[in-house]
């Protein structure tokens, strides 16, 4: 009888899957749904408070169990390492929404107080992320000038580092005039890239062809 009543009450807010980031992605992809990563770590109050008064509850359960393939990671454990591996995640909480296809369209960051505030929130996700998703869509069938600024500005707005950084890379490699490529897009770099995202870029770079060290004084100052 507890035990009936123990999977009863866990089956009223999100099932989060205890699976790697890999199994999730296929998960996803498997059963036609968007995936939902809850980086988190064991201090963090916010965490604690999305995770015991928001996650469990029904109506939460509810909204996301039939859109989403839900998993959470602590970001300072093993579990986590496949993720880290692909993203960097600087403040606590963070999610993140994958398309079906495995593809990042939402990201964003901190805790909502109610459940109606959170499910208005990921209301926004899901609408933003489907733009991001289209305009990406775009840009992949035509680079033209227009595309890639639409599809640069609504990775901005996300904070996506590592699809700015990919897309800048993917553009320095096929640029003739490098140099004048990274002076053109300097401000946009600087504002949309963290830290640890630009020293990432930054040493991706330094492996493209084509890359002389006399860029790094385009940004010098910045951070570094």
């Amino acid at each position: 009888l507890f035990l009936g009543i123990g999977v009863q009450l866990f089956a009223q807010g999100i099932d989060f899957k205890p699976v790697p980031f890999s199994e999730a992605l296929r998960m996803a992809k498997t059963q036609h749904k968007m995936l939902f990563v809850d980086c988190y770590t064991s201090w963090c109050g916010p965490c604690r408070y999305m995770t015991d008064s928001i996650f469990t509850r029904q109506e939460t359960g509810d909204y996301f169990n039939k859109r989403f393939i839900s998993v959470k990671y602590d970001i300072e454990k093993d579990e986590a390492k496949e993720f880290n591996a692909l993203y960097t995640v600087g403040s606590f909480p963070t999610f993140w929404i994958f398309s079906p296809q495995g593809e990042v369209i939402y990201r964003m960051g901190g805790a909502s107080l109610t459940v109606k505030e959170w499910l208005r929130r990921m209301d926004v996700a899901v609408e933003e992320g489907t733009k991001l998703e289209k305009l990406r869509q775009n840009y992949r069938k035509n680079k033209n000038e227009k595309n890639t600024q639409a599809y640069l500005e609504a990775m901005g707005n996300i904070q996506f580092g590592e699809g700015i950084s990919e897309l800048f890379l993917e553009q320095f490699r096929e640029t003739s005039d490098k140099i004048d490529f990274l002076y053109q897009h300097k401000n946009f770099l600087t504002k949309h890239l963290s830290p640890v995202h630009f020293e990432k870029f930054r040493k991706a770079l330094k492996e493209c062809d084509g890359y002389v060290p006399e860029m790094d004084e385009i940004f010098k100052g910045v951070f570094f």
